[in-house]
Formats: structure tokens, C-alpha cells, sequence
């Protein structure tokens, strides 16, 4: 393998991997900013018709060209193109006019290139990145939460389904809300310790869901 060949295969990989941290940033940043699924497509075809040499993070694609690849009208392109803008995502790098173009040298460098470009998502990677972690510790508590709350669930249904609960007990279980997907971590939150909380009196020694226990049991 020679040098240059060598150098070809880094500068493939480079690539590779600039563009790749691209759509990571652009994903991120779209479930973060609720960004819809057409905006995100769009964006991801810009940036993947960023020329191979390209000096900076900035796509040339026409409109049109976009509009034919997904059969939508262009004004629905520029809506999403402004979108980005208007997110903080993209910033336009087009000539006057809108003109979007690469212009090279005589020896096929990119000299010029106008169009779309991404500079506002590198930089704010860390922002999105950290917005982007934040938000699976979310989910990630979310789904805890929801897991807790059922399995708890799953040990006092028995006691007030037959019926032998307190009346303060009971009024209390009638409160919990049924469906959980809907609720906030907040509510989520509050919901596990007043369900705890329940679960503690009720197993509580000489109380009457507790007797009920025992007497199972035996």
C-alpha cells in the first residue's frame, strides 16, 4: 500500500466519522428540541450531500433536488430548512439569492462553497450532548418508576379486592391513578412514595390489611 493510498483511506475515515458525529448531534438534538421527523430527514440529507472535501460543515443542495428526493413540494423543504434555522441547528451560508454552490480551483479543490451549513450544531455539542443525557436518565427513571409503582401495585391489589381494608386505606387506593405511561416523573415520583406509603400501612403490624396477610398465610 502506498503513502498516498494510505492517505486516502484516513481521509475517507475521517470523513466518515465527521459526518457520523453529524447525525449523532442531529438526532440528539431533535429529541431533545422535539424536532420533528420530517425536519430531521431533511437535515440528514443535507448533510449527507456535504461534499467529500469540503472545507466546512456546509451543503450545497439545491431545494429542488431535496423536494424530488423525498416527492414533497420545495416551499415544504425551505419551511424545514428554516425550521433548523430557527432551532439553532443550521445557520444559511447561501449567495445572494439563496444561490447554493461549490466553486473550485483549477486544481478541483473546494475554493467557495455556499449553501446550508452546521456550524450552530458543532457548536453546540456539548449543550446538546449534555440536554441528550439528561434526558435518558429521564426515561431511564421513568420506566423505573413505572416498574416499582406496578410491582407494588401487584401486592396490595389482593388485600382491597377483598375487601377487608380500612375505609382511610381504601379511599386511598381509589385515588392512584390507573394508567401511569402518561405521567410526568414528577407525578411518577409522587405517586411511588404514596403508594409505598400505603403499602407500609397496610402491612403494618395489627393492621387490618396486615391481619388479612397473616391470615393467608396460615
Amino acid at each position: 500500500m502506498t503513502t498516498l493510498t494510505r492517505r486516502g483511506d484516513a481521509a475517507v475515515a475521517r470523513r466518515k466519522a465527521f459526518l457520523s458525529n453529524l447525525h449523532r448531534l442531529l438526532d440528539q438534538a431533535a429529541a431533545t428540541l422535539g424536532l420533528s421527523d420530517a425536519v430531521a430527514t431533511t437535515a440528514h440529507d443535507l448533510i449527507n450531500r456535504i461534499p467529500e472535501d469540503a472545507p466546512a460543515p456546509i451543503s450545497p443542495a439545491g431545494v429542488e433536488r431535496l423536494a424530488a428526493l423525498r416527492g414533497v413540494d420545495p416551499r415544504t423543504i425551505r419551511y424545514r430548512i428554516r425550521k433548523l434555522i430557527d432551532v439553532g441547528l443550521a445557520e444559511n451560508l447561501c449567495q445572494d439569492g439563496g444561490r447554493r454552490q461549490v466553486v473550485r480551483d483549477r486544481q478541483g479543490r473546494v475554493a467557495e462553497i455556499y449553501g446550508i451549513g452546521f456550524w450552530p450544531l458543532l457548536d453546540r455539542a456539548a449543550e446538546i450532548e449534555a440536554a441528550a443525557e439528561a434526558r435518558r436518565r429521564s426515561v431511564d427513571e421513568h420506566a423505573r418508576l413505572r416498574r416499582e409503582i406496578s410491582a407494588i401495585r401487584r401486592r396490595l391489589r389482593p388485600v382491597f379486592e377483598a375487601g377487608r381494608a380500612a375505609a382511610e386505606a381504601c379511599a386511598a387506593w381509589r385515588s392512584f391513578p390507573r394508567r401511569l405511561a402518561h405521567l410526568g416523573v414528577e407525578r411518577l415520583r409522587d405517586l411511588f412514595a404514596r403508594v409505598q406509603s400505603l403499602l407500609e400501612a397496610v402491612e403494618a403490624p395489627g393492621a387490618a390489611c396486615g391481619q388479612l396477610a397473616e391470615s393467608r398465610k396460615n
